[in-house]
């Protein structure tokens, strides 16, 4: 399923690091019915949630009633986001629960709308490319598992040598 926006505030930081959003009202993280229905309804069809726009590039794992029990979405990074950056960057500077060890900053939050996340990646514009760069999703049918793929822009993705942004390439069961 794809649209502009996330559907949760995954950012805390915009624009510039000193520029905290309680909510990020430029998401679709609000209201929260209207949230929340979509997410069943893309739950129900067995989708991931596809989103762009020049939001920050996230995987998140939504909740709907419980953490973890709605969809996967992921927010692939704009081609060129040089103008309007943002952040993941938990005020608290703390994991949340059930965090990875792959950055510092993932795991179990509330949004600034209180909607439940679980945050599994990010890539926050403190690298050479600002944040810019592109997605790839890996569907294996077979195994029923999803691989998130999150480059930085200018990667040549075929040198073997390439690298992604810290964090990912994430697969995960779907």
């Amino acid at each position: 399923m794809l649209s502009a926006t996330g559907f949760c505030g995954g950012a805390h930081l915009h624009g510039k690091q000193s520029n905290r959003l309680h909510a990020d009202l430029d998401s679709n993280g609000w209201p929260q019915h209207g949230r929340d229905k979509a997410l069943e309804l893309i739950k129900k069809a067995g989708a991931i949630h596809i989103a762009g726009d020049q939001h920050l590039p996230t995987l998140i794992k939504h909740g709907i009633t419980e953490f973890d029990d709605g969809p996967w979405a992921f927010v692939v990074p704009a081609i060129i986001n040089d103008y309007y950056s943002r952040w993941w960057w938990p005020e608290d500077e703390k994991p949340g629960k059930n965090a990875n060890d792959l950055l510092p900053w993932t795991g179990q939050y509330l949004d600034g709308f209180n909607n439940k996340i679980t945050m599994h990646a990010y890539a926050n514009p403190d690298s050479d490319s600002n944040g810019s760069g592109f997605g790839f999703i890996r569907f294996d049918t077979t195994s029923n598992e999803v691989t998130f793929e999150c480059w930085p822009r200018n990667i040549d993705v075929t040198n073997k040598d390439a690298k992604q942004f810290l964090g990912w390439p994430l697969k995960v069961k779907y």
